[in-house]
């Protein structure tokens, strides 16, 4: 966030396409700093919606412990998913080393997992190691649904785990040819255009919707003044963006209640299931 607060003492704008805080805002003392991305406040509550309401009511978290976001993740799908009477049987801690590898083996880890019978593993990472951890997870026996967050979204990590099914995650859109919003298929489409490949994961999603939301504030303001700028973006409400409906106010600078989109993997195939907006985020 430093680069933030060099903005916010240059009266500068700041948008961040995709982080997944609220301290990109108010609660970090940013009330120049925006983020296009959608919080872990509502990534996790629509994972464990989702989780209760279709995949089983008892669940054993997968926690990568190297970073903010995936703790943070883990920790908010548990408080929603007991808010709904779901029953969280473990929390099966691993970690990753920068280069992006388990740092040793998930053996105890699978064995504890496989002995809760749970209904549903939250897997809270990124690849490599989360691609590791939820190969070392099939390896291991375990075919229960396997939820993740936007981190473990795209196919480039696909060899990992040859053939996976019945892994679902929860991200910004489909990359897959299915999505059902004509912004994201059409940027998809001028994406393959331009690079000749098609796009790994839906990330790029929120970069076109910070160009947008930058555009938009500009035209409301009359001005690229910060300030003028920022008093627009407070005024957002279910704009609509590449990214979906998308909504600011004074004291959240990022999105915790819009639509997001769950996948699901069957066979080393992935399809949009469908949109869902989280209930009620959990802060």
């Amino acid at each position: 966030m430093k680069s933030a607060q060099v903005g916010e003492k240059a009266g500068v704008l700041v948008i961040a396409p995709c982080v997944g805080s609220t301290a990109m805002g108010p609660d970090n003392g940013l009330k120049l700093g925006y983020s296009l991305g959608s919080a872990v406040p509502g990534e996790a509550a629509i994972m464990a919606e989702y989780a209760y309401a279709s995949l089983g009511k008892t669940a054993t978290l997968f926690k990568d412990m190297s970073i903010a976001y995936t703790t943070s993740q883990c920790d908010a799908f548990a408080k929603r998913f007991k808010e709904l009477g779901g029953t969280v049987k473990s929390s099966q801690e691993f970690n990753q080393t920068q280069a992006g590898a388990l740092d040793k083996p998930v053996t105890a880890q699978v064995a504890a997992a496989k002995a809760d019978a749970a209904g549903v593993i939250a897997l809270c990472s990124y690849p490599g190691g989360g691609a590791e951890a939820l190969a070392a997870i099939r390896a291991g026996g375990i075919k229960t649904p396997v939820i993740s967050g936007f981190g473990m979204d795209g196919n480039f990590w696909a060899g990992a785990v040859p053939n996976l099914s019945n892994h679902y995650v929860v991200t910004y859109a489909s990359v897959y040819g299915d999505d059902t919003n004509a912004k994201v298929r059409s940027i998809l489409a001028d994406f393959k255009k331009a690079t000749g490949t098609s796009a790994a994961t839906s990330g790029l999603i929120t970069g076109a919707a910070s160009v947008e939301a930058f555009a938009l504030a500009a035209k409301r303001a009359g001005s690229t003044d910060g300030k003028k700028l920022a008093a627009e973006m407070d005024k957002f409400d279910k704009e609509n963006l590449t990214a979906g409906a998308t909504s600011f106010t004074s004291a959240l600078h990022v999105n915790v209640s819009r639509p997001m989109a769950i996948l699901k993997t069957t066979n080393g195939k992935t399809k949009l299931v469908k949109y869902a907006a989280a209930k009620k985020p959990t802060f």
